[in-house]
């Protein structure tokens, strides 16, 4: 595709000449206005972006302030008031003029912004052109191509060696392309190629006009599931091969997964939804039942289509003193000593812990806390000195 689409050039010494379009936004903005009109403001701003865009000798400063000045002299249709203009003396049609020449130098600026981008697409084109072609150079020194490659080289070697494409046109005399709608252009070409006449003299122009002889080539596929544009696969290249290569087109409209009633209400719903675009989206194509339905259970329900009615208002957050008390929480730690696993566990009630003793002065008990206890181990290899483990007791209680 590089070869095919990119300008690889060289695209010369370019200079953005933007200077005169300064001047004519500097000329404009000399157009006198009353003070208190939103033209001042607007005007003053055009200026500062004028003079700057003056002063600056970058290229990047420069396109920014052309772009400031597109936007700014575009959106001027509420602009100034024509009563704003006639109170202070001025005539209320010279606003529509401004306005229509502020217009006018947004049209320059689109037209410099252009050509800015046409510079970018040629320099890109010759600087990734060649990072492109390079590096598929060395994958194919070192041995190691990948699957773009293989297609992009067995489409150059059908497309420049008519003996080879002779060749393999005689040997492979019936193509099938199932999951046609995953298929990008080059896949498509290697296939129109090897069943069209080897001979044929498109194959030195453009194997778009290619046309394969008669029980060739097959096609089979869904464009609704056309989901890997991110490998090339493109629809609208789906839509207009039947076109391109003069087939004739058979629909597969047979289910045998679904039952009548579900088919029913998927024709009647998918086939207002799904629109027919050009290039885009495939018309709908209804689905005809290829078992014969047996059971009376009905079709698709859907839930939640009515508007609720019984919800009322939301109930008020209930205050920390409504709420229900708290069950008891249990914690527990397990240590090993020796070959016995005895428990450690302590009760404590969770509200009585969490409580605030302003809010529950009857509650003098303080918060469980994990506190450090020293105990002998009893097994022979921890003997020679006490084990420290933790775990999570109340503390004493108070006296009161």
């Amino acid at each position: 595709l590089v070869d095919a689409r990119v300008d690889r050039s060289d695209p010369g010494d370019w200079l953005l000449d933007a200077d005169p379009f300064f001047r004519r936004v500097l000329a404009l903005c000399d157009t006198p206005v009353p003070d208190d009109d939103k033209q001042a403001g607007r005007l003053a701003e055009l200026r500062a972006a004028a003079n700057a865009g003056l002063e600056s000798d970058r290229l990047g400063e420069r396109v920014a302030r052309i772009v400031q000045l597109e936007v700014r002299c575009e959106k001027v249709t509420r602009c100034g008031s024509k009563t704003t203009w006639k109170q202070a003396g001025f005539d209320p049609e010279g606003l529509t003029a401004l306005r229509a020449d502020q217009q006018a130098l947004a049209a320059d600026a689109r037209a410099l912004l252009a050509a800015v981008r046409e510079r970018r697409r040629r320099v890109l084109g010759v600087v990734f052109g060649r990072w492109v072609l390079d590096a598929a150079t060395e994958r194919a020194a070192a041995g190691t191509l990948e699957f773009h490659d293989l297609l992009v080289l067995a489409r150059r070697l059908v497309a420049r060696h008519p003996d080879i494409r002779r060749a393999l046109h005689e040997r492979y005399t019936r193509i099938l392309l199932d999951e046609f709608q995953d298929t990008d252009p080059i896949q498509l070409e290697i296939a129109v190629r090897l069943s069209a006449a080897p001979d044929d003299p498109a194959h030195d122009t453009d194997w778009r006009s290619l046309r394969p002889l008669p029980g060739r080539l097959f096609i089979v596929g869904d464009p609704k599931q056309s989901i890997y544009r991110f490998r090339r696969a493109d629809i609208a290249q789906y839509m207009q091969a039947a076109e391109q290569v003069g087939a004739d087109t058979e629909i597969l409209s047979a289910n045998f997964r679904s039952s009548r009633p579900v088919l029913d209400w998927v024709n009647a719903v998918f086939g207002e939804l799904i629109v027919e675009q050009p290039d885009t989206q495939p018309a709908y194509q209804a689905l005809t039942p290829g078992r014969r339905h047996f059971l009376d259970h009905g079709s698709v329900t859907v839930f939640g289509l009515a508007e609720h009615d019984d919800l009322g208002r939301a109930k008020p957050t209930r205050s920390a003193d409504a709420r229900p008390p708290t069950p008891p929480m249990r914690s527990s730690r397990r240590w090993s000593t020796g070959g016995r696993s005895p428990t450690k566990t302590t009760t404590v009630s969770s509200s009585c812990a969490r409580a605030d003793p302003a809010t529950s002065p009857s509650c003098s008990r303080p918060a469980p806390r994990c506190r450090p206890s020293k105990r002998r181990s009893t097994s022979a290899a921890s003997r020679t000195g006490p084990r420290t483990v933790r775990w999570c007791t109340p503390p004493p209680r108070s006296a009161t």
